[in-house]
C-alpha cells in the first residue's frame, strides 16, 4: 500500500473533526471510515 503522507494526515485530520455519533447515523460512511482505519493500521 503506497499512500502519500498528506493523504494519511488528511484522513486523521478528518477523523478527529468528525463526530462518531455523526458517522454512526450513516452506515455507508461508517464502513468507509472503518476501512480507512484498517488501511492506516496496515500501512
Amino acid at each position: 500500500m503506497l499512500y502519500p503522507l498528506y493523504f494519511k494526515l488528511q484522513v486523521r485530520w478528518l477523523s478527529s473533526l468528525t463526530p462518531v455519533t455523526y458517522l454512526s447515523k450513516l452506515p455507508g460512511i461508517r464502513c468507509v471510515a472503518a476501512f480507512l482505519q484498517l488501511e492506516l493500521f496496515w500501512v
